[in-house]
């Protein structure tokens, strides 16, 4: 399940799609399906991708 979202995440082109995934860890995470350090590397990933002060994907996330 970790690699499919990092998958995901590393695939997302627009902030919906972030927070659709976003949703959908948290609904993992909440019922046992991914460990606490998954969910941590997996909220670092995208927060290294997306910049949440202007809120919109980092230049190189487009790319």
């Amino acid at each position: 399940m970790f690699k499919k979202f990092l998958e995901r995440i590393l695939n997302a082109k627009t902030e919906h799609e972030l927070w659709e995934i976003e949703k959908e860890i948290d609904r993992a995470f909440n019922e046992e399906k991914l460990s606490g350090k998954d969910n941590e590397l997996l909220y670092k990933t995208i927060n290294q991708l997306y910049c949440y002060e202007q809120r919109k994907l980092t230049k190189e996330a487009r790319l």
